[in-house]
């Protein structure tokens, strides 16, 4: 009878285990992407604050859920403080991240754009250094430094490729799935 008992009880706990374990990780992980967005640089004046040259790279990585999207029309994802999306920023010698935006407290920016499940554009405004700016509407990229002031060493360019993939599961996840299973395979040899 204890064995009978305690063969039950773990199969309870097992299911209970299994629902848990396949809502949380379905709901937490299903809609969290990582994306990458690259562009390039189409002018630089020369001694710009951002080390760049033309054809040289500036790329947006990050991490975002992908749920607000339904791939139909204009919409956005926001990278606000309470949306949970974060992203970083590589131009040159510079780098940003979401909370460097100028708007960010605002909760209105930066905003990655898209037009029917396709990238349409990248909007974001921050300060660099005393006088510069790193700035990207749509598709461009509009950027200088004026340093020395009032001289303004620009830099411009277009962002040319964006691409996304699923964030994993962690290892965890499986570890314990295996685990359960293996639980459930002993409980049915003892029954």
């Amino acid at each position: 009878m204890y064995l009978e008992d305690t063969v039950n009880k773990l199969k309870t706990i097992l299911l209970v285990s299994i629902f848990a374990l396949t809502a949380s990780a379905g709901a937490v992980q299903a809609a969290l992407v990582n994306f990458t967005l690259t562009g390039t640089v189409g002018t630089a004046d020369a001694g710009n604050g951002f080390g760049l040259n033309i054809n040289d790279s500036i790329t947006v990585t990050g991490v975002f859920d992908d749920s607000v999207l339904a791939g139909a029309g204009a919409e956005g994802v926001v990278f606000s403080a309470v949306s949970g999306n974060s992203l970083n920023i590589s131009a040159g010698l510079a780098s940003f991240t979401e909370a460097d935006d100028v708007d960010y407290s605002l909760g209105s920016s930066p905003t990655l754009n898209f037009v029917d499940g396709s990238f349409a554009g990248f909007d974001y405004a921050a300060n660099f250094g005393t006088y510069g700016f790193f700035n990207s509407t749509g598709l461009s990229i509009d950027s200088g430094d004026n340093n020395p002031f009032p001289s303004t060493n620009f830099v411009t360019g277009t962002w040319t490729d964006y691409s996304v993939s699923a964030v994993p599961v962690p290892a965890a996840v499986w570890l314990f799935g295996s685990g359960l299973l293996g639980l459930a395979g002993v409980a049915r040899r003892k029954s």
